[in-house]
């Protein structure tokens, strides 16, 4: 959640600004060094600049919008008093690491330094996340983990819709 909370304001910060620019947010330094490093990467006509720079803001826009579910997931559970949905978190940590990877390679490239720290540790904050959620999925008794689905076509053995405080549909609480 907290991990979350750090990349989303940061994501939606640099894609916004990259995707309502009419420079493509060519204007952020460390946007160009990544924007440049992919048009001669696959050998871009110098417009191509511009295309790079869009796809890099919506790799940012999904990075955030991944981010904001996540968000959005955990508030959930916690207002309804369950956990939150485990695909969300896979799917958000995943995309915010292939995000950072495509983000890292150039500043790898470039050695920039500064940049370099800062990807390094925005890396260790997206791993450390990865780690916590592993041991604690490990950690949980056998009996806390989902049962498989079962379906059937007979109206007896289908279960009940739930409401949101768990109480079966059709049934007193």
């Amino acid at each position: 959640m907290l991990v979350a909370a750090y990349f989303l304001p940061l994501c939606s910060r640099e894609a916004v600004a990259a995707l309502t620019s009419p420079v493509y947010g060519l204007t952020d330094p460390d946007f160009v060094t990544v924007a440049v490093f992919y048009r001669q990467l696959f050998d871009l006509a110098p417009g191509g600049l511009a295309r790079v720079a869009s796809v890099l803001g919506g790799i940012k826009l999904v990075m955030a919008a991944g981010f904001l579910a996540l968000i959005i997931d955990v508030a959930r559970g916690i207002v309804i008093g369950r956990k939150g949905d485990e695909a969300t978190v896979n799917v958000a940590l995943l995309i915010g690491a292939l995000g950072l990877l495509v983000w890292s390679i150039p500043f790898y490239a470039a050695g920039d330094a500064a940049m370099m720290r800062l990807i390094a540790t925005q890396a260790l904050m997206i791993s450390g996340a990865v780690i916590v959620v592993m041991v604690q999925r490990l950690a949980m008794p056998a009996e806390d983990l989902l049962e498989p689905v079962r379906f059937s076509l007979d109206p007896e053995q289908r279960p009940l819709p739930m409401r949101l405080d768990g109480v079966p549909v059709g049934r007193a609480a």
